[in-house]
């Protein structure tokens, strides 16, 4: 059992570097691919600071590539996908042969795939991203939970913690995954052309000159109720 544990270790500290370069080339890869379905897209109104006398909707300039919280959600995704893949099928070697093993692995290794495919669909913007995103990071989460469960139950206590760390990177991840899918979703429902066709200012160029009528209004606005006799 102890060798097994090294030997799991020592492939997951070791072959860090494979997932890591794979899940980097593949970002890259698909990031440039889908890069058109985000080039043009009008982004949601920002909401400025009405004040006294002035108040707004003011649109920013049109995106260019995926938000930076969309493309590092991907990157996440793609990068546990690998990290999980590999480190199921160490696993199928060290524990082959026990029927919790064999079960964990099967659904870990679809679990890490639905996991890569939301990180895909992301950079793709398709309409139901947002919605998959969110059920994949769900399922990697209770997958995790019957991991740590079942690490708790069947086997040593060495497995045990490493069960135990996985379900905590697992929730991180998940938990990333899901609250910026949650967060950007109706990017994924617009259309390229939704939106308005004016040509619009950078954001913060726009907050810049709203800014400043309103801070001279508010310095009039205290200036009379300050001044004497007022």
């Amino acid at each position: 059992m102890l060798a097994a544990l090294s030997l799991l270790v020592g492939a997951l500290t070791g072959g860090a570097f494979l997932p890591l370069t794979i899940s980097t080339f593949a970002y890259a890869w698909a990031e440039k691919r889908h890069r058109k379905a985000w080039a043009g897209l009008a982004q949601p109104p920002v909401r400025v600071a009405g004040g006294p006398y002035r108040g707004g909707d003011l649109v920013a300039a049109r995106l260019r590539l995926a938000p930076a919280a969309v493309r590092l959600a991907a990157v996440s995704a793609f990068y546990w996908a690998w990290c999980c893949a590999m480190a199921w099928i160490v696993v199928a070697f060290c524990a082959s042969g026990m029927p919790p093993a064999d079960l964990l692995v099967l659904t870990g290794l679809a679990v890490a795939f639905l996991v890569g495919r939301a990180g895909l669909k992301l950079l793709r913007r398709d309409a139901n991203a947002a919605l998959f995103a969110q059920r994949a990071a769900l399922l990697a989460l209770v997958h995790a939970l019957l991991l740590a469960t079942s690490a708790a139950a069947f086997f040593a206590a060495d497995w045990a913690g490493l069960a135990l760390l996985f379900t905590v990177l697992a929730a991180a991840q998940a938990a990333l995954l899901a609250t910026i899918a949650r967060r950007h979703a109706p990017l994924f429902a617009l259309r390229r052309d939704d939106g308005p066709t004016p040509a619009s200012l950078p954001g913060w160029l726009a907050r810049l000159l709203a800014r400043r009528p309103q801070r001279r209004a508010n310095f009039f606005t205290s200036a009379s109720q300050t001044s004497p006799g007022a």
